[in-house]
């Protein structure tokens, strides 16, 4: 047997990689979560709460760019330099964060997490293919999903408790010496990663370019409606023309005008995930600062949606039938659109705050049902040798949607940050609403599942 073939099937490399990638998911989804859940607590302090949007809109603009220049990359070098890359551009935004003076450095960090999460990601799943045996690989894969739950389940509610007791910033403070950590069950197996020197595949060089477009299209379009300076609300319209102009170059054709099949499964994921995180970045800011509730009891609603949202996920992956399972992502789209209208009424100060959380867990319910079906069914729409194409758009969809639905609702906060409540929130969850309703529609045009 060849020294390859043993490192392929090496149990040391194997549970090496597991444990490392593990624990670098669960923080790395601790991040996400945390940071939502006491965002409001930041923007202030910070005096920021115009830049509000952009903490989250940076970092999902930051994981498109990555997303698609680690696929091309693990593809023609091989995936060490990417992961490191990732473990560098994470730890440099969780220190950038942590150490914030103003709004304007903090979103430059969680511009910087995005960047190094996308890396991460893509790279430690090019690893299991490269390690790992094809018989274990589901096993991993399940254990990956594990790592995203446990951070979704408690990571809001410590994240709240380490805010009270320790001030916000101990939140990344804790989070560098845990990635390390990660990092350094990881390290052992960077010289058995396969290296390789392979030409740029023509349609990935395409991707790469749209994605650029698209990043710095955003990340113009986020600080120019934030910004005052003369022009920039121009530049801000302008990048708006690049971003949908970039849109072609990374999604199948025919994703824009929901053509049936695989480009109306590919918006529908972006739709349907762009009305999540926009739901999600602001129902912490709705119940803290109209509401006046706590980040703690703020953080149980944000927890109480992750436990529908996998609720549902489990219902989805128990349907067998195709025909039945088709019909999933427009009923997760009307069940999101519901959730929407509750969450949306709440914005109004005479209503409770509670239907914000009966609303979130609707919606949260509807996305766990729609998501990861569209996943399923894009994979069995599509022959096997383009799969990786497929569930690259399903990412990129994912980061872009989000993305730039916050970018939209950054001109909300502009405009409307100094009226009364709801102020600028009950357009932010409006969008969402409207979002919810366009991932039903593109649900609509999937068609019958077959090989295309």
């Amino acid at each position: 047997m060849s020294e390859e073939t043993e490192t392929y099937y090496s149990p040391r490399l194997g549970w090496l990689l597991l444990i490392g990638a593990s624990i670098s998911i669960c923080f790395a989804g601790f991040a996400t979560l945390g940071v939502t859940t006491v965002l409001p607590e930041i923007a202030h302090q910070l005096d920021g709460e115009a830049m509000y949007p952009l903490a989250n809109g940076t970092a999902l603009a930051g994981q498109l760019l990555a997303t698609a220049v680690a696929g091309a990359w693990c593809d023609s070098r091989g995936a060490l330099k990417p992961l490191l890359s990732g473990l560098f551009f994470f730890i440099a935004g969780l220190v950038t964060c942590g150490l914030a003076p103003t709004m304007l450095i903090f979103v430059i960090g969680r511009m910087f997490q995005g960047l190094g999460g996308g890396l991460l990601m893509v790279s430690m799943y090019v690893l299991v293919g490269a390690l790992v045996s094809p018989v274990r690989r589901p096993f991993f894969f399940g254990v990956f999903a594990g790592a995203w739950v446990v951070p979704a389940l408690a990571g809001p509610y410590i994240a709240s408790r380490l805010a009270e007791f320790f001030g916000w910033r101990a939140i990344f403070h804790v989070l560098v010496p845990a990635i390390l950590a990660a990092a350094a069950v990881i390290f052992p197996l960077l010289r058995h990663v396969p290296k390789h020197r392979n030409p740029l595949h023509p349609r990935a060089r395409k991707t790469v370019r749209g994605a650029t477009v698209a990043f710095v299209a955003l990340m113009v379009a986020q600080f120019g409606f934030t910004l005052t300076f003369p022009g920039a609300k121009l530049a801000a319209i302008i990048a708006l023309v690049f971003l949908v102009l970039s849109l072609s170059a990374i999604f199948p054709p025919g994703t824009i005008r929901l053509k049936r099949g695989i480009p109306a499964m590919v918006a529908s994921r972006g739709f349907i995930n762009a009305a999540y995180v926009a739901t999600e970045t602001f129902i912490p800011q709705l119940l803290v600062t109209i509401h006046h509730w706590s980040l703690n009891d703020s953080a149980k609603v944000i927890s109480a949606g992750a436990i529908t949202w996998a609720a549902a996920a489990g219902i989805q992956s128990k349907i067998a039938g195709e025909k039945l399972r088709r019909h999933l992502p427009v009923a997760g789209g009307i069940l999101a659109a519901l959730g929407g209208i509750a969450t949306a009424v709440a914005a109004f100060p005479s209503v409770t705050g509670h239907f914000a959380t009966v609303g979130w867990c609707i919606s949260a319910f509807g996305v766990g049902l729609s998501y990861p079906a569209l996943s399923v069914l894009a994979l069995e729409s599509a022959p096997e040798e383009k799969h990786g194409y497929i569930s690259s758009s399903l990412q990129l969809a994912d980061s872009l949607g989000g993305a730039a639905a916050l970018t939209i609702i950054t001109t909300a906060f502009t405009y409307l940050a100094n009226l009364p409540a709801p102020g600028p929130m009950l357009p932010a969850l409006l969008l969402a609403l409207g979002l919810s309703v366009l991932a039903a529609i593109a649900g609509r045009r999937i068609g019958t599942i077959g090989v295309k």
